[in-house]
């Protein structure tokens, strides 16, 4: 799967390039983000902006990766789609997830979470 990452603020921004996150590529998608886990970065924002569909094995992957982290590291979502959002909303893992609709926020959140606030939500 096809995503870029860049640093700001200290935090890794992991772009996904593709439209679908679903069975096919999230199993791939997560050996990425595992990796640079173990590379030692702990701050990770996925942006899921371009990601129009998002099927169960998705949001299980997602789940995962946040186990993975447990308190170890900050893990945002940058998802201004509506329809990617409503998904969150009604699978409840808006709970879960610190969900964002703006680059600006998501960044504010990541410096308050490696402080030490892990409060979950959706912004």
């Amino acid at each position: 799967m096809p995503f870029t990452e860049r640093f700001v603020a200290g935090a890794l921004f992991l772009t996904v390039q593709d439209e679908r996150l679903d069975a096919f590529n999230a199993d791939h998608f997560k050996s990425g983000i595992v990796d640079f886990m173990q590379s030692g970065h702990e701050r990770f924002v996925l942006d899921l902006s371009n990601v129009r569909f998002m099927d169960s094995r998705a949001l299980g992957m997602l789940i995962s990766i946040k186990k993975t982290m447990a308190d170890a590291g900050c893990f945002c979502i940058l998802c201004p789609n509506k329809n990617v959002r409503s998904l969150f909303t009604m699978t409840r893992l808006d709970r879960i997830f610190h969900i964002f609709v703006s680059e600006e926020d998501v960044l504010t959140e990541a410096a308050k979470m490696s402080s030490g606030d892990q409060n979950g939500g959706a912004r």
